[in-house]
């Protein structure tokens, strides 16, 4: 994460509120069946995590594309989210490891190398089952640039038509190949299946400005209706395999995207105020320790045999859980950051 000055309030708010979700949704999940509501609100934050990500790294994807060299831009990007990503991703995954019942060298590994979900769940024990949207992430960054680049470039195809292509062959191969059965195990959680759901956040940033100018009630009418459908087809997946729940791949990037043109709209008249915009900046920073670190919380206490499903339990899980995170981030997280290379114009 850069500095503020190049930051978006309304972003990181979004980015941090996203984060906080998926917690308190872990934490109201943890040992309870059928979670209804919380864990399809689970779902749906996630995935807010990934339009954003394409979003937010369009620009540096596009830079790296069409400014030569490309394979040397194209590593700076890579050490730059490596850096970003991998430290606080590897420190939490050791820490987690040694409390996690079970642990396993060989799970430990592939979730190390972000290959446990590839093409399969292939963990013995999933005890860091977050770890399968970063691993999502890490390989999209790999893949899309030098997708984009080839087609673009060598095929002289536009960067939206192989956006499009992109996109296409994933819904296509989701359509082929998932088992509807399995929405956790073959379809929502898997690589192969799942990249171009960054990419929709990286098609959001190129036509930003065309759908700016959409009304605010227009929007917010489509976010409404997008987040119905969205927490509608993930329970079609979920309770019954019905094929109706391929539009949850769909539906959520409608959500997420509407949902960021709105908070665009608003952000000078609302987030640029003092107050409100170092907020956003604080839960924005801490967004990605909290989504690292808040299961290594549920963990500990349960093993402490703290009752979890307590209101005042709670209270204490999220002061916890914020504490941990703003030290993270303050101790461990910024120095690496200042030390990633800039982008030589």
């Amino acid at each position: 994460m850069g500095d503020s000055s190049r930051r978006i309030p309304s972003l990181d708010f979004i980015r941090g509120a996203a984060g906080i979700t998926v917690a308190i949704c872990h934490y109201f999940m943890w040992g309870v069946a059928g979670t209804g509501v919380i864990e399809k609100t689970s779902f749906v934050a996630v995935e807010v995590f990934f339009i954003l990500s394409g979003f937010v790294l369009a620009p540096q994807i596009i830079w790296c594309i069409n400014h030569a060299p490309f394979k040397k831009n194209f590593s700076i990007f890579m050490m730059r989210r490596w850096l970003r990503t991998i430290p606080s991703y590897t420190a939490a995954l050791v820490t987690i490891s040694f409390v996690a019942s079970g642990a396993g060298v060989t799970d430990f590994v592939q979730y190390l190398f972000y290959v446990q979900n590839f093409f399969s769940i292939t963990v013995d024990n999933d005890y860091y089952s977050v770890s399968w949207s970063l691993s999502v992430e890490e390989w999209f960054y790999v893949v899309f640039p030098v997708f984009l680049y080839v087609l673009h470039k060598k095929a002289s195809l536009s960067i939206t038509a192989c956006v499009i292509i992109f996109v296409i062959f994933f819904s296509i191969n989701r359509y082929l190949f998932v088992d509807y059965l399995k929405f956790e195990e073959d379809v929502r959680r898997l690589v192969a299946f799942r990249l171009d759901s960054i990419a929709f956040g990286f098609m959001l940033y190129i036509y930003q400005w065309q759908l700016r100018r959409i009304h605010i009630s227009v929007l917010a009418t489509i976010c409404v209706l997008s987040l119905i459908a969205a927490l509608y087809t993930t329970g079609q997946f979920v309770n019954g395999g019905e094929q109706v729940g391929l539009m949850f791949f769909y539906v959520t990037p409608l959500f997420a995207s509407s949902m960021i043109l709105i908070f665009l709209k608003a952000n000078k008249k609302i987030f640029e105020r003092s107050i409100l915009k170092q907020f956003s900046y604080f839960i924005g920073s801490i967004s990605y320790p909290i989504y690292l670190f808040h299961m290594l919380v549920i963990s500990l206490m349960v093993i402490n045999k703290v009752e979890i499903h307590s209101f005042s339990n709670f209270i204490v899980f999220l002061t916890l859980t914020v504490i941990l995170s703003f030290a993270f981030h303050i101790y461990y997280e910024k120095p690496i950051l200042k030390c990633r290379p800039r982008y030589k114009k």
